[in-house]
């Protein structure tokens, strides 16, 4: 499900200027394992403020290893979050649950590993911060002191403080100590706002105790600025379908590297995922046609007949 929160005023202004994309991703009936988990604009079609999809990279289902022959099942998704004419997406979290075959919470796949886990930081940035304290007794050099009543006194201190955009994984247990989901939160740096990172690698390892059928029940939320134009607008959008896998199914991969299916306890998850804020060509310079400029192709000299 992909929920959108934005404040509460203007409603009538932005609901009269800007189109919502008020559809969920479906399954065709008796589809499984389709690669799109979500994927979604706000706003006029051909004039998004924002987009937020995810697409599947690699389905692999198997063993955990040869020795012990539990059931196994990798799951690799990307995930973009990209905003438009001056709208930034300040957070986002992803929430995935595993559910039996018939949609039961508490009874399918139990998360082994995934990745990212735990708090990675990046961008970092630092800022002197200026404020005052209150002490009592005696203050003496360093830093101005001002008399307060009653013997105390405001102490004006300096310190440096780091800020940064974050990306937090965990799969939280149930009241039984069972791990049937994952979640992550992304977070700007609130120092320099300039949104979340714009794509990211998610990895997850799953351990199976049958070869039945189970699903996947997607949640993301995002947040995003709304800025001027936009005004205000609260928003809910219909639930994704919840995807279905199949462990009968052969192996989808798209990563460009083989992973042993039957040793999926080995697969690179650390080294696999990733984010990025954007990408940067430093001579974005295109080849011309068998020694043909640019110009000339631009006039129709490159053209087909």
């Amino acid at each position: 499900m992909m929920l959108w929160h934005f404040c509460e005023s203007c409603l009538n202004e932005l609901t009269n200027s800007v189109q919502l994309q008020d559809f969920r991703t479906q399954d065709t009936p008796g589809r499984k394992q389709r690669e799109v988990v979500t994927g979604s604009n706000f706003g006029p079609k051909k004039r998004p403020a924002f987009f937020v999809g995810c697409v599947a990279q690699a389905i692999i289902h198997g063993t955990l290893n040869p020795t012990t022959g539990t059931r196994a099942t990798l799951l690799v998704y990307d995930l973009s979050f990209f905003s438009y004419r001056s709208v930034r997406i300040k957070a986002a979290n992803i929430h995935f649950e595993f559910r039996s075959k018939d949609g039961i919470a508490g009874a399918g796949p139990l998360v082994h590993k995934m990745a990212p886990f735990a708090t990675h930081t990046m961008m970092e940035t630092t800022a002197l911060v200026t404020g005052t304290v209150e002490v009592s007794g005696v203050v003496s050099g360093g830093a101005a002191v001002n008399v307060q009543a009653g013997g105390k006194y405001g102490k004006t201190v300096e310190k440096t403080e780091t800020y940064a955009a974050e990306v937090t994984g965990n799969r939280p247990p149930d009241a039984w100590g069972n791990h049937f989901e994952v979640s992550w939160s992304l977070k700007e740096n609130q120092l320099q706002p300039r949104g979340i990172v714009r794509q990211m690698r998610t990895c997850i390892l799953l351990t199976r105790k049958t070869d039945q059928d189970f699903q996947l029940v997607p949640t993301i939320e995002a947040t995003p600025n709304f800025s001027g134009w936009l005004g205000s607008l609260r928003s809910t959008r219909p639930p994704d379908d919840p995807v279905t896998f199949d462990p009968e199914y052969d192996p989808y991969n798209q990563l460009g590297f083989e992973i042993d299916r039957w040793n999926l306890d080995k697969a690179p998850l650390e080294s696999l995922w990733d984010c990025t804020f954007h990408h940067s060509f430093g001579n974005a310079v295109k080849a011309s046609k068998a020694g043909m400029s640019m110009l000339e192709e631009v006039k129709g000299g490159g053209g087909g007949n």
